[in-house]
Order: structure tokens, then sequence, then C-alpha cells
């Protein structure tokens, strides 16, 4: 498989980033710790939102695959819309683990497509 070139790279290392935000997120809902959990919610929402508006304006726009484009995007829409539900738990104190470890596999799964099949691919 072709290495990305070094402009893509950077977002191989947010991947790396955004799932160690979402493994401290996990830690803080395990431990019960409401406080340090909205903390480290508002982290990964951050770094994670920057992201995935970088590669839908910066990213996808020069992927020739329309087909992965599209997989992506929703994922992206997905992505969203998790985030958001999980937000209100985490403000309501009802979060879980399993619910934060679904949305990370998610998000794993995600990355790994994006590294195997499209930053390789760009330009």
């Amino acid at each position: 498989m072709r290495q990305p070139s070094s402009e893509f790279s950077e977002y191989l290392t947010e991947h790396q980033h955004i799932e160690q935000l979402a493994e401290e997120v996990v830690a803080t809902v395990r431990a019960g710790d409401w406080s340090q959990c909205g903390r480290a919610w508002a982290r990964f929402v951050e770094l994670l939102e920057s992201h995935l508006t970088t590669e839908e304006y910066e990213v996808f726009p020069q992927c020739n695959n329309s087909a992965l484009v599209d997989r992506l995007i929703s994922d992206h829409e997905l992505f969203r819309r998790r985030l958001e539900q999980t937000m209100r738990a985490i403000h309501e104190k009802a979060a879980t683990e399993d619910e934060i470890l679904s949305l990370v596999i998610l998000i794993r799964e995600h990355g790994e497509l994006e590294d195997e099949l499209l930053y390789p691919t760009m330009p």
C-alpha cells in the first residue's frame, strides 16, 4: 500500500489523537467522573468536528472515488448525530461505557477505511 503524502499524513496522526481522546472519555465514564467526562468530551468533540469538517472541505474534493466519498460523508453525518445524542446523555449523567465504546468503534473503523482507501490514493 502506498503511503499518503506528507500533506495528508497529518490526518493519520489526528486519527490517533481522536482515538486517545475517546478512550479518555470512556475512562471518565467508567470512573463516574462526570465533571472530567464533560471536559474530556468537549476536547474530543472539538477535535473530531474540526477533523471532519476539514476532510469534507479540503480532502474529499480531491478524491476521484465518488462512491468512497459518499460513504465517508454518510459516516460523518452518523457521527454528528451520535455525538449529539451522547452529549445529551453525558449532561444527564446517563452515558454508558457501551454507548461511548460503540461510537469509538465506529470512528476507529471509519479512520481505518480512510487510512487504507482514501489517504494512500491522494495526490
